[in-house]
């Protein structure tokens, strides 16, 4: 009986196939297009920064690696929340842990002073001489590039 059925319905379980074959492909292609949307401007919003970073002028300011990334922060924050929507959902806690370490808190943060987060972020790329400018500026470039590496479209 159940054979008799398929025999007589092939070419309508033929269409309802190739149906949900197609929207299988369009739910996926429609995602795939926001996200290289959505990773385009992550990308964007990093790449002044990036390329300040990779190509230092000389500069006597030991603390320049510190004021660019707090000068880029408000920017950069904007686009972390909008680019972890695009994210698939089995990236995003490693997204977020990436981000964290990028704007890490220093040492000594202590959670119950609430006011302490924003005053110590991105503490870590502090410096006072030339040398630590350069190790917090490589630190920075390691830790842009983590973030930048979810932006990547495969």
């Amino acid at each position: 009986m159940l054979e008799e059925i398929l025999i007589e319905h092939r070419n309508a379980l033929v269409v309802i196939v190739v149906v949900l074959i197609w929207l299988i492909g369009a739910i996926y292609l429609s995602r795939h297009n926001a996200f290289c949307s959505a990773a385009s401007e992550f990308r964007e919003a990093f790449r002044e920064t990036f390329m300040v970073l990779r190509n230092p002028a000389s500069s006597n300011d030991p603390c320049r690696t510190y004021k660019l990334l707090i000068d880029s922060f408000q920017k950069h924050d904007c686009a972390v929340i909008r680019f972890k929507g695009a994210l698939p959902f089995y990236r995003r806690r490693a997204f977020d842990r990436a981000w964290k370490t990028y704007s890490k808190h220093c040492a000594s943060f202590d959670e119950s002073w609430p006011d302490c987060q924003k005053m110590n972020h991105l503490s870590e790329y502090l410096s006072i001489n030339r040398d630590e400018e350069q190790q917090a500026r490589a630190l920075a470039l390691l830790r842009l590039n983590k973030l930048l590496s979810y932006a990547k479209v495969i």
